[in-house]
């Protein structure tokens, strides 16, 4: 039993690394896009805080510039820009979290992370299927 709920979670490890996969390789066109668009036409730098973000971002789903600078180095300027861009090309979403402050977070990674916790919470990995074993979130909204 305990060997079957093992595989049963590596599994869904497996299918969450793809689902982060597909949807950074969806980052990636988003930004490249917004950049043409926006008549950028060099690609960022790979030491950019904008590559960087983006590639942390599957950890780090909520983050604010000063969160940015602890994690990657970069000054609080590019970081603010970064997380900037990012919410322009529609990567990121602001949210408040006090007066005058507001940090940016995916509701990408975020959807997926809701939608694997209520596959794992279900015997049968879908709760449409049958019900969670335990109180989980609400399904996100549609897209993701």
């Amino acid at each position: 039993m305990f060997a079957d709920a093992v595989g049963h979670a590596a599994e869904q490890a497996l299918v969450l690394e793809r689902e982060l996969t597909q949807l950074r390789n969806e980052w990636q066109s988003m930004l490249e896009e917004g950049r043409r668009r926006a008549g950028r036409v060099r690609a960022p730098r790979r030491t950019s805080a904008v590559l960087m973000v983006l590639e942390g971002l599957p950890g780090t789903p909520i983050l604010t510039p000063a969160t940015v600078v602890r994690m990657h180095g970069t000054s609080l300027s590019g970081a603010a820009s970064a997380l900037s861009e990012l919410a322009e090309y529609g990567i990121l979403s602001t949210v408040s979290i006090g007066r005058g402050n507001r940090a940016y977070m995916s509701p990408d990674v975020l959807n997926l992370i809701t939608v694997r916790e209520r596959a794992l919470a279900s015997p049968a990995f879908d709760t449409a299927v049958s019900p969670p074993s335990w109180k989980v979130p609400a399904l996100p909204p549609e897209g993701r």
